[in-house]
C-alpha cells in the first residue's frame, strides 16, 4: 500500500475524507497500472479525454469482465483507448458495481456518443443490472461529471479530463486513484478486482 499522499509526484486520494471519515488504502501496483494507462492515452491520442462511469451489476457475480474488455478493444482499436476498471461492493448503497475510466480520442468521439455506445454494449452483456421503469428497460449506468471544486482549481470541461493539459492530467491521476483503492472489495468474489487495458 502507498503510505504517502503522492504517487510519482501526483497527489492521490488516500487521505481521510472529512465528510465520511473514510481513508482509502491504495495499492502501489494498481497505481502503477493507472499511471501507465493514462500516460499511454496522453501520448498516443491527439485529444485524449478521460471519462468516468459506474455500472450496476447483479450481486450474483455473473458479469464477465473479459466480454466487456473484448468489446472495448474491438470498438476502439483503430482510434486508441485506455480503460481502467475496479469491482466494488458497497453494502449501504449500490451493491456490486464496476467503477470505470475510459479514455478516448475526442477527435473521433464526443462524450455523448461514448455514453450511448457503452449503454448499448452494457445492455447486451449478462450480469448487468437492468431496471424497468414505466415499461422501459434501463441499464444501471451512470456518467460522473467532474466536480465544480476541481473545475475551479484546474479548469477544463465538466465532462472529463483533457490529458494533454498537465494540470488536468494531475487531477485525473487523483480521480483515478480512487479506482486503485483496496476498500469495498471484501464481498467481491472475482479473482481479479482491478485492471487496465490499452490499445
Amino acid at each position: 500500500l502507498i503510505t504517502t499522499s503522492q504517487y510519482l509526484g501526483y497527489p492521490i486520494n488516500n487521505k481521510i475524507n472529512t465528510k465520511s471519515g473514510k481513508k482509502y488504502d491504495i495499492k502501489q501496483s494498481n497505481m502503477k497500472e493507472v499511471y501507465l494507462a493514462l500516460v499511454h492515452a496522453r501520448d498516443k491520442m491527439n485529444r485524449p479525454i478521460a471519462l468516468r462511469y459506474t455500472l450496476g451489476l447483479d450481486n450474483d457475480h455473473s458479469f464477465d469482465i473479459s466480454k466487456l474488455t473484448r468489446k472495448i478493444k474491438s470498438v476502439f482499436k483503430d482510434t486508441g483507448y485506455s480503460f481502467i476498471y475496479s469491482f466494488e461492493y458497497a453494502e449501504q448503497q449500490k451493491g456490486l458495481h464496476l467503477e470505470m475510466i475510459l479514455v478516448v480520442d475526442q477527435n473521433k468521439y464526443n462524450p455523448i456518443q461514448i455514453f450511448s455506445l457503452l449503454r448499448k454494449i452494457f445492455f447486451n452483456l449478462g450480469g448487468v443490472t437492468v431496471n424497468i421503469e414505466s415499461d422501459y428497460k434501463k441499464v444501471s449506468f451512470n456518467f460522473h461529471e467532474r466536480k465544480e471544486e476541481y473545475l475551479l482549481e484546474v479548469g477544463g470541461s465538466k465532462v472529463g479530463h483533457s490529458l494533454r493539459d498537465e494540470e488536468q492530467f494531475k487531477d485525473c491521476m487523483f480521480r483515478a486513484s480512487y479506482l486503485a483503492k483496496q476498500n469495498d472489495k471484501a464481498l467481491v468474489q472475482y479473482k481479479k478486482t482491478f485492471g487496465t487495458i490499452t490499445g
